[in-house]
């Protein structure tokens, strides 16, 4: 039986050192996606709950058949 073919991982050369910068900046940019997506779904939730209380302060009634487009655009979508 055949040996399976091995590969080998790519030289490095002089330029491609360890670089803790680089690895820092990975790490920020993850923590602000992250912070940013959390900040979206929180402030998603305070809207969804703030909506009745934000129609009565208007005196809309937002089911009412003229008043539809008051209502928020919003998806399952993200």
């Amino acid at each position: 039986m055949a040996d399976p073919p091995t590969t080998r991982a790519p030289r490095r050369s002089a330029d491609d050192r360890y670089d803790p910068a680089r690895d820092r900046y990975k790490w920020t940019a993850l923590t602000n996606a992250t912070a940013a997506v959390f900040m979206s779904a929180l402030d998603r939730s305070i809207v969804l709950i703030a909506l009745p209380a934000v129609f009565r302060g208007v005196y809309l009634n937002q089911l009412a058949p003229g008043n539809i487009a008051c209502l928020p655009a919003s998806s399952s979508r993200p």
